[in-house]
């Protein structure tokens, strides 16, 4: 096998007491190479390592965002021999009373490769806001750890993968409270069109002694075609007596009675399921407080639901 490989590792420190009046806006970019004639296999790796502190009462936003440039004179790095993988894994620790919204984009071309792991750890009255979207790939994974350390904690977790063609999306995530009176909320949403196949695999942890503990834990899929999958499986593992604690599944269709409507007042019926499927996926993004994250998830959710709306199902 002959590419190009590629590893670096960056520290981000915010320090305590700032307060961030714009994003920081982290992008790691993979590029298609063309295929070595004398290699049965040539393509790229990036290795990439982020590590972010947020201090003690400190608020920031943050952007990390995974792309795949595709090679314009070929039609697939598939069909050329040319293979690109990304691996990122990304640690972030909120100090004491520190509040940080966190975007999560993986835009990789249709035939890339994916892996990431996003981990979070937080202290004392800290606030985190949390918002993963995987639009790309042929084959993406994600891992996601949240760890409340310290008493009076909040998370709000929110996910959303679209799938088409024959894409795989895998989502693994693990919420562990480690101590008393810590909150989350986990809202995670697939769309899965074609062969396309998704995977949930959630698991909320409530350790010993950890009283007052409040999680809630969804995880909602909506099937475009006969032919796509998803695995869905949320869990709760509950040490301590004096919480609360739900977790939930759906997975379904589009409903017949609302596109008839849409399509009844003379919308096309391609154009008809894009909104209906926009207005499933955007929830996940309606529900972040950060006007310019939420803005940004719009326009990446808007550019992928163009393609759908040529689908002829």
């Amino acid at each position: 096998m002959q590419g190009v490989y590629f590893q670096k590792r960056f520290v981000l420190n915010i320090p305590p007491e700032t307060s961030l009046s714009r994003p920081i806006h982290i992008l790691s970019v993979n590029y298609q190479q063309e295929p070595v004639e004398s290699a049965a296999v040539s393509g790229t790796m990036i290795q990439f390592h982020l590590t972010v502190t947020v201090g003690a009462r400190a608020k920031a936003s943050i952007v990390e965002s995974s792309l795949t440039l595709p090679n314009s004179d070929r039609a697939s790095s598939e069909e050329a021999g040319s293979l690109t993988l990304s691996n990122v894994l990304t640690r972030i620790a909120l100090g004491s009373g520190a509040n940080l919204s966190y975007l999560r984009i993986q835009r990789e071309c249709d035939s890339a490769f994916h892996l990431g792991q996003t981990e979070f750890t937080q202290e004392q009255n800290s606030n985190l806001e949390f918002l993963s979207l995987s639009l790309g790939g042929q084959l993406s994974r994600h891992q996601l750890q949240v760890k409340l350390v310290g008493p009076e904690a909040a998370s709000k977790i929110y996910g959303a993968y679209v799938g088409r063609k024959n894409q795989h999306h895998d989502s693994q995530t693990a919420i562990l409270h480690l101590v008393g009176g810590c909150s989350t909320k986990q809202l995670c949403k697939g769309l899965l069109d074609g062969k396309s196949r998704g995977v949930f695999n959630g698991k909320i942890c409530i350790a010993r002694g950890a009283q007052k503990a409040s999680s809630e834990q969804l995880n909602s899929n909506l099937l475009l075609s006969h032919l796509a999958e998803v695995d869905s499986k949320p869990q709760l593992e509950i040490d301590a007596d004096d919480v609360k604690a739900t977790h939930g599944s759906t997975v379904g269709p589009l409903d017949q009675e609302e596109l008839f409507y849409l399509i009844s007042r003379g919308i096309p019926k391609s154009k008809a399921i894009a909104l209906l499927s926009f207005g499933f996926v955007a929830e996940t993004v309606e529900e972040i407080s950060n006007p310019e994250i939420k803005n940004l998830a719009i326009s990446h959710l808007n550019e992928v639901f163009k393609k759908l709306e040529s689908i002829n199902l």
